[in-house]
């Protein structure tokens, strides 16, 4: 069972890593905060966050990419609240 225990665990290490790479979501983080007595609220907080700052940073980089022709016809109606952060982030910086 030794061997088999270190294959799973290995296993579980590198799937782990890669939902992180693929989403931003660290588990191993959230697992660690059940097993220090958090709730499901604390982990659905912490996972809210890796989201949120994973959202934000891929929008932002794509409104730098914008001219600022292309920027400021953004139809803000549309975004969730992640983008308008970003948004609103990306105007002040332009000074828009």
């Amino acid at each position: 069972m030794g061997l088999l225990g270190a294959v799973f665990s290995v296993a579980g290490k590198a799937m782990l890593n890669g939902v992180k790479s693929q989403t931003g979501i660290d588990i191993a983080k959230e697992i660690d905060t059940v097993k220090r007595g958090g709730t499901l609220d604390d982990v659905l907080y912490d996972v809210r966050g890796d989201v949120e700052g994973a959202a934000y940073s891929q929008h932002r980089n794509y409104l730098r990419r914008l001219s600022n022709e292309e920027f400021q016809r953004i139809n803000t109606d549309n975004l969730m609240d992640v983008q308008i952060r970003a948004y609103e982030d990306e105007k002040r910086r332009r000074r828009l």
